[in-house]
């Protein structure tokens, strides 16, 4: 798919105010297939969509970097759990002149990230220190490693 094909289906799924969690994968596949197409990585983009289109996520660096969000081991912080992933997507967002509207508007934000929790629910982590991380409902959960 060419590069103004995924602009132009972006374009139109940005300016929603609500969002599905369908349409947040969507939005995380197109946007990859987008930037590969142009320049830079962004972490944060790069380790949820890595883990929203797998069912486990086993990359030592992107496990660690989101162990780093938790609050006593147990409990995501989701401020800053939102705050490092709508960085990376204000930025690819403006960099490419997509509608900021989804990072800029409280709403349409809560509602990308509910869809993308919705999506992230019962999805494991793989962690180095030989745990198995799940996350669910805001908190995650260690399950026996063997």
């Amino acid at each position: 798919m060419s590069c103004s094909e995924i602009e132009t289906k972006l374009h139109k799924l940005l300016q929603k105010k609500t969002f599905s969690e369908i349409e947040v994968v969507y939005i995380f596949v197109e946007l990859k297939k987008y930037i590969d197409q142009k320049d830079k990585d962004y972490k944060y983009f790069r380790i949820f969509r890595n883990w929203i289109v797998h069912t486990e996520l086993t990359i030592t660096s992107q496990v660690n970097m989101i162990e780093n969000l938790f609050i006593d081991n147990s409990k995501i912080d989701t401020e800053l759990f939102t705050n490092c992933l709508k960085e990376d997507f204000k930025n690819i967002l403006k960099v490419h002149n997509f509608d900021t509207s989804l990072v800029s508007i409280d709403n349409s934000w809560l509602s990308f990230t509910n869809g993308l929790l919705g999506v992230l629910s019962n999805q494991r982590l793989i962690s180095p220190k030989a745990k198995i991380l799940t996350f669910k409902d805001e908190k995650v959960f260690l399950v026996d490693s063997e």
